[in-house]
């Protein structure tokens, strides 16, 4: 952290990787105490002030999350800035279910608070997307170098659970065999050569040659 910047550029590809998942474990704990910050309603007479003062008090720890992980992304190594990348996506996510399942007012009548909680979740929208960029930004981070990540799998599984399955649908090799799935092996080698014996004249080769 005292280093200066032409000091941290300078330092080796190790080093980097070294001070990058330390920054990255240390975040940790930040990460959970912003996870941890609830929506509410304010007390007394203005109960919509203490629920807008909530949500800028989550909003500004959102904001020193993506400092904190974006800066473990510029020390360029990869597998931390993978995860890193990830995690910003998450703490958006965690942003927009916070607003989206905030607590109902009670105060309000059933067809006021129908339309408080449709106006919350189009407020959320916005915020999931930025969730899925991250996410985004993770999975190509990862192919781009060529990385097999954690970080980078549960990436893809959310986009294509939850955010963009039209974008990132499962690849042909990626689809499990059915026969294997449902315990079902498939039938032995020998068995063709029962049902079809070998014709006189041909010459077995290989693992074949051994058949009777």
């Amino acid at each position: 952290d005292k280093l200066y910047r032409k000091q941290k550029d300078a330092l080796e590809p190790a080093a980097k990787e070294a001070v990058a998942r330390a920054q990255y474990a240390k975040n940790e704990e930040q990460f959970a105490y912003y996870a941890r910050q609830k929506l509410h309603w304010g007390k007394g007479g203005d109960p919509v002030k203490g629920f807008r003062d909530s949500i800028k008090d989550k909003g500004r720890s959102l904001d020193e999350i993506n400092r904190l992980y974006t800066n473990v992304v510029a020390l360029g190594a990869a597998e931390p800035a993978i995860c890193s990348l990830r995690k910003i996506g998450l703490a958006y996510e965690n942003m927009a279910e916070s607003v989206a399942n905030a607590p109902m007012l009670r105060a309000l009548p059933p067809e006021a608070q129908e339309e408080l909680k449709n106006q919350l979740e189009q407020q959320a929208q916005p915020i999931r997307e930025k969730a899925a960029d991250h996410f985004a930004a993770a999975v190509t981070k990862s192919r781009e170098l060529a990385i097999r990540s954690d970080c980078a799998a549960k990436s893809l599984q959310a986009l294509r659970t939850t955010y963009r399955p039209a974008q990132y649908p499962p690849l042909l090799e990626e689809v499990a065999n059915p026969r294997q799935d449902r315990g079902v092996l498939p039938p032995a080698a020998q068995l063709l050569t029962t049902v079809q014996p070998t014709l006189p004249g041909v010459v077995l080769k290989g693992t074949a040659a051994g058949l009777p």
